[in-house]
């Protein structure tokens, strides 16, 4: 596009910091370089979003995004400066000229240190974000009671972004960040593949806008993979705390589950992932007594968003693991357990929604099990239900099976495990000496970017741009 400029942007090396000063001199002298902005720059530095869900007698609430830090950064990455140049190169460079002095903060990166009494505050007002509670019948009673416990400027004035995005209603958030009526801005979100959350929040529209405007140019921003990995939503980390009791014939009576979930620096869409991960805790089976409480805490760890399945997929590892366990303590097959306690057609949720479609837990239960092949152990051989398939395949325990390594070639049995964040561990009671516990609290420490899937979206897909003026064209500004 003729004329166009290149956008950088300048941030925090710091997770926890007071800003003391900025000097943008070397970087505003730098010929190329058409402008520099900072937080004072942005008629309206502050972004507030409605996040939905909220009932009236929770009330509105609304999560705070800075658009470019002022005074504080929260995170490693947030936004600090923009810059715009004649090229790429000089944007960069102009980027590495700006001179900030920071004051470093301790900061506090653990949900549950995030919440104790005297932890550093990321906001003020305290650092707890959000919680839920669910409740049905009577857990603590139940459990008493179970035989087993387990634990993202036109020509006619318009100021148009062509952007990767899923809500091209983002225009509203330039709109407001500029303080321009919200006719003035058009974004155009061209065909592309999937979104699965990534391309959901605010990202470079906000940023994109400002430059543009304040030199009536048009202004182009990439990022680079580093800085897309720095500086982007990730997936919530949870720590989860399940207590699930069940009878001697498997059938499960009760289920304790504390979730406590890490927004990071800004809350973006942290609360409604919350709820739904709070909705999902039990998993699809069939419990009478359950209770589920659920928080979001602040820390200076970069913010975290909407990715796929939504805080549903951090819940898997908690309910699935307890059924293994219960299996194994019950000495009954791992798809039986399951199909006992399946939810179906008829049945309800815990918050009482009821399930008026089919179920088909069971069915995919059976075909899953069956795609693993011959079974070559599990409860009769007192290893985990799955470990034997597992075992064989890592080239461990009977009918060792080769495994390629993508590091050491083909063939490698036994290796390291090079992802020691995935374990869960049982906190205390400690298992007996027969290891027979009588209550297992599953825990995942900070280990929620599962690869999880979810139903992929197949609604019909024009291959058109859609814009926020409602205009359908082929991506054009």
């Amino acid at each position: 596009m003729p004329g166009m400029l290149h956008a950088a942007v300048a941030r925090s090396p710091y997770p926890a910091a007071r800003i003391r000063h900025i000097d943008t001199a070397k970087a505003r002298a730098l010929p190329g370089v058409a402008a520099v902005l900072l937080a004072q720059d942005v008629p309206h530095n502050t972004l507030w979003t409605d996040v939905p869900g909220q009932t009236s007698e929770v009330g509105p609430l609304r999560a705070r995004i800075q658009v470019l830090a002022q005074e504080v950064v929260r995170f490693q990455g947030e936004p600090v400066a923009l810059v715009a140049a004649e090229t790429r190169e000089i944007a960069l460079h102009a980027v590495e000229l700006i001179e900030v002095q920071y004051d470093p903060q301790p900061g506090v990166f653990d949900p549950e240190a995030a919440l104790a009494a005297g932890a550093h505050q990321v906001h003020e007002g305290g650092n707890l974000l959000a919680r839920w509670a669910i409740r049905r019948g009577d857990p603590d009673r139940a459990l008493a009671q179970a035989d087993v416990v387990i634990a993202w400027i036109d020509t006619d004035g318009v100021l148009t972004i062509r952007v990767s995005t899923q809500v091209i209603e983002h225009y509203r958030d330039v709109a407001e960040v500029l303080g321009l009526p919200q006719n003035r801005v058009r974004v155009i979100g061209p065909y592309l593949g999937g979104g699965f959350g990534g391309k959901e929040d605010v990202t470079v529209e906000v940023f994109l806008g400002l430059l543009a405007w304040r030199t009536q140019r048009p202004v182009k921003m990439i990022w680079s993979r580093q800085e897309s990995l720095l500086a982007r939503p990730k997936r919530h980390p949870f720590i989860l705390r399940y207590r699930t009791g069940a009878a001697r014939d498997g059938r499960l009576v009760a289920q304790a589950v504390d979730l406590l979930a890490d927004s990071g620096a800004y809350a973006y869409l942290s609360a409604l992932v919350l709820m739904y991960a709070a909705v999902t805790a039990a998993g699809p089976y069939r419990v009478p007594h359950v209770a589920v409480d659920a928080r979001v805490a602040y820390t200076n760890n970069p913010p975290t968003s909407a990715m796929r399945g939504f805080g549903a997929m951090q819940m898997v590892l908690g309910y699935e693991s307890q059924m293994d366990r219960l299996a194994r303590r019950l000495g009954i097959d791992p798809v039986e357990l399951r199909e006992r306690n399946a939810l179906a057609k008829g049945d309800a949720l815990p918050i009482g929604q009821p399930l008026d479609t089919h179920v088909a837990v069971v069915e995919a239960a059976r075909r899953a099990w069956e795609a693993l092949g011959e079974r070559l152990g599990g409860v009769r051989d007192g290893r985990e239900p799955g470990r034997a398939h597992r075992d064989a395949r890592r080239g461990r325990g009977p009918g060792r099976v080769p495994l390629p390594d993508r590091r050491g070639g083909a063939g490698v049995g036994s290796r390291p495990d090079r992802h020691p964040h995935r374990r869960q561990r049982a906190d205390a009671p400690r298992r007996n000496d027969d290891g027979d516990p009588s209550a297992l609290h599953v825990r995942q420490r900070r280990a929620p970017r599962l690869r999880g899937s979810a139903p992929a979206d197949r609604r019909r897909r024009r291959p058109a741009a859609r814009d926020s003026s409602g205009h359908r064209g082929a991506g054009r500004g």
